[in-house]
């Protein structure tokens, strides 16, 4: 395997996740990068909550619908 084929980026996978925390729904693209993956976070872009992936880079998040539960209390991550 050449160098170029290791370096490019691809769609490793998208998902719909719902938040255990605050239950909103929100899309996550992981990218991919063949030899070149490691371990990632996303967050919940409603209560911050994080959530681990192998992925080459930091996965994007959008955001579907928001919070269920009606607070505006943020998860703590510690």
């Amino acid at each position: 395997m050449s160098k170029d084929e290791t370096s490019v980026v691809y769609l490793k996978g998208s998902f719909r996740q719902t938040c255990g925390y605050c239950g909103c729904i929100f899309s996550v693209e992981v990218p991919g990068r063949i030899r070149n993956e490691g371990p990632e976070n996303y967050c919940c872009p409603e209560c911050n909550k994080r959530f681990p992936v192998k992925a080459a880079d930091k996965p994007r998040v959008t955001l579907i619908h928001g919070r269920a539960d009606g607070l505006k209390k943020k998860y703590s991550n510690d």
